[in-house]
């Protein structure tokens, strides 16, 4: 697992329901680059 001393960015498992990216994609809307190309996306942009 990363840190990001500010918060701005947060990683973890997003399929574990208690970790914080899990959390924060639970509760925000979020964007993926490119999701015409079918793939799995790992990296989602909160708004």
């Amino acid at each position: 697992m990363g840190i990001c001393p500010t918060g701005t960015l947060v990683f973890g498992d997003r399929n574990d329901p208690a970790s914080a990216v899990a959390q924060k994609l639970g509760t925000r809307k979020s964007k993926v680059n490119h999701p015409e190309a079918g793939a799995d996306p790992n990296v989602f942009f909160l708004s």
